[in-house]
């Protein structure tokens, strides 16, 4: 069953997953997607490939939204707004996967690690996305 998330997310129970098959199949999948998830997308009586499908597209949009927020964070370090606020105006304005994230991570990890020129183990920085 594809899920949307982080490892991070998981840990809260902030998964969307999407189960994807006969009806009778993903009614007995549910109980264990609960555990960890905050929403999940039934594709009932749809192809496997479906929720794999959806997954990818869904991924699609996350991984897009990364480039607009690390040019946010340079206009923002640019014109001496704080780092910090425009976090806020994220928050605000796109909730979820955006400020806690895979892209938002990646974002942090190495647009502050160029900035700070500060040296972050792989192992942490994997810990993190997966």
């Amino acid at each position: 069953m594809p899920v949307f998330g982080t490892l991070a997310m998981a840990d809260a129970g902030l998964l969307v997953c999407v189960p994807a098959s006969q009806k009778s199949q993903v009614d007995r999948a549910l109980p264990f997607a609960k555990a960890v998830e905050e929403a999940n997308i039934e594709l009932c009586d749809k192809a496997y490939c479906a929720a794999s499908t959806l997954n990818i597209i869904g991924n699609t949009f996350i991984i897009n939204m990364v480039n607009p927020l690390a040019e946010g964070h340079v206009l923002a370090e640019k014109t001496g707004l704080v780092n910090e606020n425009l976090h806020k105006f994220v928050e605000i304005m796109l909730p979820g996967v955006y400020t806690v994230g895979v892209p938002y991570i990646l974002l942090v990890v190495f647009f502050y690690d160029l900035i700070s020129e500060v040296e972050i183990p792989i192992d942490q920085i994997q810990a993190y996305i997966f």
